[in-house]
């Protein structure tokens, strides 16, 4: 009994050392969520600059600080749809276009986004999942795959997603450049589809990953490269070009419903429907 039991353990063991290590990589913004976090993020940074200038009590003192965040929140509008329309028009590389994007947080406290990262994914970003790549998740963790997101948003914000989907998830992303508690508005980390390819290579070579047994979502034409880059791709929600090239490439498409709006985004909903 003693012998069969043994040749059933070096079985096993056998099994497990054929047992191909995989991961399920994961970009995030129109992926994972339908949103782009950092979008979201800017907004609320505005919106909070609005409640600072509403708690001065004096009059004057008030008003210039609106004026201050008007016009601050102004400029970053501008310079952001300036830097897409040049993007869009080719003129710019994307990574060039989210470098610039980031250093627009230049001179932020890192107290400050800290508190604010936190606080988004409790009052926004956290109800935007799609629930059916939250079923997803799963399955590859049923499965036994590691768990990856590969983004060019800032680590940081994307840190919380963790509370939400779960601790064993991997993150790649940009990580800000902080000098004495103050953002320099520079990142080190993948700005591009290229960029994220090469840091999920890195990351699986570190893990012995077998990437042609792995899996890559993703709903941008920019990441194809980091799509090709797997044995199993998926294009995610994809606008026509992508889909077009997911079909040539026999690449798996999948459509996604948004996450269903939360009571607090009706009401507002209605109410700007009733302003409008």
């Amino acid at each position: 009994m003693s012998a069969s039991v043994g040749r059933e353990s070096l079985i096993e063991r056998a099994s497990e050392c054929r047992r191909v290590a995989r991961a399920a990589f994961f970009d995030f913004d129109h992926t994972l969520i339908d949103a782009d976090a950092g979008v979201v993020l800017g907004l609320s940074l505005g919106r909070e600059g609005y409640a600072r200038a509403r708690a001065f009590r004096s009059k004057p003192v008030r008003a210039a600080y609106y004026t201050y965040v008007t016009g601050k929140l102004a400029s970053v509008l501008a310079r952001g749809a300036f830097l897409a329309g040049l993007y869009k028009a080719r003129i710019i590389k994307r990574s060039t276009h989210v470098r610039l994007g980031y250093g627009m947080l230049k001179g932020v406290r890192q107290r400050d986004m800290d508190a604010r990262m936190a606080a988004i994914w409790d009052e926004r970003l956290k109800e935007l999942f799609f629930p059916d790549m939250l079923k997803l998740l799963d399955e590859h963790r049923k499965r036994g795959d590691r768990l990856v997101i590969v983004t060019t948003a800032l680590r940081p914000l994307i840190e919380h997603a963790k509370k939400y989907i779960g601790e064993d998830v991997d993150i790649i992303a940009c990580e800000p450049h902080v000098e004495e508690g103050i953002w320099s508005g520079r990142v080190e980390g993948p700005l591009y589809g290229a960029e994220k390819r090469d840091a999920m290579v890195k990351y699986a070579a570190e893990r012995a990953i077998d990437l042609t047994e792995s899996t890559a979502y993703s709903d941008h034409w920019s990441d194809v490269a980091f799509l090709e880059a797997v044995g199993h791709a998926v294009v995610v929600n994809p606008d026509l070009r992508l889909s077009l090239f997911a079909k040539r490439r026999g690449w798996r498409i999948l459509r996604v419903t948004p996450p269903p709006r939360s009571s607090r985004a009706q009401k507002a909903l209605a109410e700007r429907e009733q302003a409008s």
